[in-house]
């Protein structure tokens, strides 16, 4: 069951980038696609909750704001997703 903080962060982004692009950096950060998540870069402190979500709130994750950035970026052992308004897209790690 979805308590009431996880549906006002799921609100909040959504605002931020798009119900349906929430969704699917959801479901990519969930699936398990990035693995564990070790740095988030948010271009605005307003993303700082959403990031935190995707993070899984590990308190080891590290959070930067960087107003010149052009999309957040996810950063997991296993990919970078990175996040615009206009979408997301999985960077996979090179072997």
């Amino acid at each position: 069951m979805t308590d009431r903080r996880d549906f006002l962060k799921g609100a909040a982004g959504a605002a931020l980038i798009g119900p349906g692009i929430a969704g699917e950096v959801q479901a990519i950060v969930r699936g398990g696609r990035l693995g564990r998540i070790t740095f988030c870069r948010v271009p605005d402190a307003a993303w700082l909750p959403l990031a935190r979500s995707w993070s899984g709130e590990d308190p080891d994750c590290v959070f930067e704001v960087d107003a010149s950035a052009e999309c957040a970026a996810i950063l997991g052992e296993n990919a970078t997703l990175t996040v615009t308004r206009g979408g997301c897209r999985v960077y996979a790690r090179e072997a």
